[in-house]
């Protein structure tokens, strides 16, 4: 078993992480979705894994992501949707090399002010659901003009509203 690249272990109904986990050595990708997973503090543990980049933690009932994810300097895929997350922490923007991250529907209420900020990126386009998210608005999300200008007229003058 040390030579496992990917585990799936979907809908067993774990609570925690199960601690064997963290001796596969060469697990490239972890799927835990579909459990009861409330908390994952463990995580730390994952950075002994240093081939993991693949992490799936979707469908469960995680209600936000401990400092520890920065430890996971191999993850390019995160996938945290369909669970209770409130805040979208900043060290979670530590892990550079993420590729793919996968938020949705949670219940985040709350961007730290220093991730508001998302010029000089690669943008082409910004959704207009964005539009709809007026704590966002409110807190002042910061794009470049010419991004700006990509969101529907409607959503544009939401935006300036606040």
């Amino acid at each position: 078993m040390t030579n496992l690249t990917e585990l799936e272990l979907v809908h067993c109904d774990l609570e925690r992480i199960p601690h064997a986990v963290f001796s596969l050595l060469s697990l490239q990708e972890l799927d835990l979705k579909e459990n009861n997973l409330k908390s994952i503090e463990e995580i730390v543990s994952f950075q002994h894994l240093r081939k993991l980049t693949v992490l799936k933690l979707w469908h469960n009932s995680i209600t936000y992501i401990p400092e520890h994810i920065k430890k996971l300097t191999s993850l390019e895929r995160l996938a945290f949707s369909h669970n209770k997350i409130e805040v979208l922490p900043s060290h979670l923007f530590l892990c550079n090399k993420i590729r793919y991250l996968d938020l949705s529907y949670n219940d985040i209420r709350f961007i730290p002010p220093e991730n508001r900020n998302v010029k000089g990126n690669h943008f082409e386009i910004l959704p207009p659901e964005l539009g709809d998210c007026r704590a966002l608005k409110r807190a002042g999300l910061v794009v470049e003009d010419a991004l700006f200008e990509t969101l529907p007229s409607d959503v544009r003058e939401q935006m300036k509203c606040f």
